[in-house]
């Protein structure tokens, strides 16, 4: 399949045979090492070669991909926020209800007060995790903080958008009582 059709910005080179073709590019100009800046010694490349990684991208993607990574490392190095009373309580009480039921769970802890604090976070995990649970409890903490805060989520795929909405429809009640039993 088409890597660019199926949302990748590069080709992954994937045998020695592709490997050596693309070295051949290099060593003929039509692309550069990913370590050369682009235009380095009045030359412009069309394709950009990743030997560590063993992808060859377009120079336009490959620099959109380079501006969009730059952007977001940015935002992320931003001012990173105070956890305030608020969102503070609200996390407490998830804390409180887990210990009470047995469910307490300090890398989900630690996560939702990194997520308040930072101004990007990534959440990752296997099937089962409580990827989702930390999402519900790091918006409950924000509404907790602000009532008429506009949140909008993305997941990879249609299911992970379905359940992430689900579990945050069923969490409503327990957040308009801010956390409370």
């Amino acid at each position: 399949s088409d890597p660019q059709t199926s949302g990748g910005v590069c080709l992954p080179v994937d045998s020695l045979e592709k490997a050596a073709a693309a070295r051949q590019l290099v060593d003929s100009g039509l692309a550069r090492p990913m370590a050369q800046a682009s235009g380095e010694g009045g030359l412009l490349s069309p394709l950009v070669w990743d030997e560590a990684g063993e992808r060859l991208y377009l120079e336009r993607r490959f620099s959109e991909e380079k501006r969009l990574a730059d952007a977001v490392a940015s935002f992320a190095r931003g001012k990173k926020s105070p956890l305030d009373d608020e969102m503070r309580r609200a996390a407490e009480a998830f804390i409180e209800s887990d210990r009470q039921s047995g469910r307490d769970d300090p890398d989900h802890d630690r996560a939702v007060k990194g997520a308040l604090r930072n101004r990007l976070t990534v959440i990752t995990g296997g099937p089962g995790t409580g990827k989702t649970t930390v999402v519900v409890r790091i918006i409950a903490c924000l509404l907790a903080k602000n009532p008429g805060l506009v949140i909008a989520g993305a997941a990879p795929t249609g299911k992970a958008a379905s359940n992430l909405a689900g579990s945050i429809l069923e969490a409503l009640p327990w957040m308009e009582k801010g956390g409370g039993e």
